[in-house]
């Protein structure tokens, strides 16, 4: 909330606490009616209900840790949670945030042991393109829709989301290559679509600069999965290095993202 740019946190949780109050099933049809409860958030292995119950774990957590307790109630699981005085934290600025820690440690809310647990390493999108898609490389990126690495995607694991810079440029996801009369670039690629959205575009597979496939994915020319498997030789250059440069080329400007779950050069 103190970054300030924008105001989406405080209503987001005034209206947590309401409905917590009221009940999902109180709720009036129209804000639940449209939920899709099946999709997977961005960036996680979590759809609706599965994120419902880890929320449930988490408050039950913080409800013992203060001396509460859940027990069933005519049938119905209720919480008593323990009444405390209301302590107000210092008003922190958004212009002016504040830096400072307790000095006890009190704002670290993980053990030693937990923190030791607690492992990560941040990997660039060009880092993750090269492991998974065997070096091909991205670029011409641009920032709408969130483009990177989708965990999971139309049952698909590890699927790259690319978006164009720019209208007049597409996203390239590109690898120079020396190929065999038997080489033949082999892609998966679908587009995207949630519950309200269908989106589409220009695929354009190019061979040092000229366009070998040019085609567009959408709903009509993916499979019944959802995906389109896209096949293109590369015997006409044997022996010799090739840039091949697999481009997302809008085909207007609303839903223009590509996904693809394989990008591979293959014998066959």
């Amino acid at each position: 909330m103190q970054a300030g740019q924008d105001s989406d946190c405080n209503p987001s949780n005034a209206g947590g606490v309401l409905f917590a109050t009221l009940g999902f099933s109180k709720l009036p049809a129209r804000f639940s009616e449209k939920l899709d409860e099946t999709g997977v958030f961005s960036h996680t292995a979590y759809n609706f209900p599965a994120l419902i119950d880890v929320c449930d774990s988490l408050a039950l957590q913080a409800i013992k840790k203060e001396g509460g307790f859940v027990r069933d109630v005519d049938g119905v699981p209720t919480y008593f949670i323990p009444q405390t005085e209301t302590k107000p934290s210092a008003l922190a600025s958004c212009v002016a945030p504040s830096e400072e820690l307790p000095s006890d440690g009190a704002a670290i809310r993980f053990t030693e042991e937990e923190l030791k647990q607690i492992k990560f390493r941040e990997y660039s999108l060009e880092e993750l393109t090269a492991k998974h898609f065997n070096g091909f490389q991205v670029s011409h990126m641009g920032p709408d829709m969130n483009p990177g690495f989708r965990a999971e995607y139309r049952g698909r694991q590890n699927v790259l989301m690319t978006h164009p810079e720019l209208r007049e440029i597409g996203a390239v996801v590109s690898k120079t290559v020396v190929q065999t009369a038997k080489s033949t670039l082999v892609l998966e690629v679908s587009h995207h679509l949630t519950k309200d959205v269908v989106g589409d575009y220009l695929l354009i597979v190019k061979l040092n600069g000229e366009t070998a496939k040019e085609l567009v994915v959408s709903k009509d020319s993916v499979g019944a999965d959802g995906w389109l498997t896209v096949e293109v030789p590369l015997s006409q250059n044997a022996g010799k290095e090739t840039k091949i440069e697999i481009v997302n080329q809008p085909n207007g400007w609303s839903w223009e993202a590509a996904y693809f779950a394989k990008i591979e050069v293959v014998e066959k």
